[in-house]
């Protein structure tokens, strides 16, 4: 038994006195809040160095905010408000994360119902284009990441030094990976009137997504 011990005793101390740096250096910046497009971690151990890169380790929070230029003319119902709005919020190609807030505000004080669509992927089979009638299409939708939902901008309870209208969307928590896994790092939005909206004219329109994106 005493010699048995020795030889435990004598392999940790050869183990404990090999080379490892399980979390060596990290490049670039650091792995945690930053939208870095990917994080490297070296180190080296008994085997030799090793390298490991993407995603490893820490999360992007929100918000990202994408704003939407409005034409000087009237929209019609059913016509898009700025246009496709992209929103950069994965730090590498097909990344994953999560939204819970989902937020909406008109620079020009309007108060009038929108319709809101995100996709996952770029929607190319569907039209949205500022001022004119949005057109959806059976195969965006596959990438739709809740069903499309009306929101109604309101002037906050004090407006004093704010002339803007807002709505926001409070899912909880959903899930999202970028389905264009080859250059996808963004979510995308389209705004869409219910009614005639001359309110918006020549301002602007955000789009807000906040939660764990990376």
């Amino acid at each position: 038994m005493r010699a048995a011990l020795g030889v435990l005793l004598v392999a940790a101390l050869v183990f404990l006195s090999l080379p490892f740096q399980g979390w060596g250096a990290v490049s670039p910046g650091s792995c945690g809040m930053t939208q870095a497009e990917a994080c490297y971690v070296t180190g080296s151990g008994g085997g030799g160095a090793f390298t490991v890169s993407g995603n490893v380790g820490g999360f992007d929070s929100g918000p990202v905010q994408v704003s939407a230029s409005v034409n000087s003319s009237s929209h019609s119902a059913g016509q898009s408000l700025g246009g496709l709005i992209t929103l950069s919020v994965a730090r590498t190609n097909g990344g994953s994360g999560g939204l819970s807030v989902i937020a909406y505000k008109s620079s020009k004080g309007s108060t009038g119902q929108v319709v809101m669509r995100i996709w996952d992927k770029s929607p190319a089979n569907s039209t949205c284009t500022d001022n004119t009638a949005f057109a959806g299409s059976a195969t965006d939708d596959a990438f739709l990441l809740v069903p499309p939902f009306a929101l109604t901008p309101a002037a906050p309870a004090n407006t004093t030094g704010d002339a803007n209208t807002y709505a926001s969307l409070l899912p909880g928590r959903i899930s999202f990976v970028n389905s264009d896994t080859s250059a996808g790092k963004s979510l995308y939005a389209c705004v869409v009137t219910v009614a005639t909206d001359t309110t918006d004219e020549s301002g602007s329109v955000y789009v807000t997504l906040s939660g764990d994106l990376n």
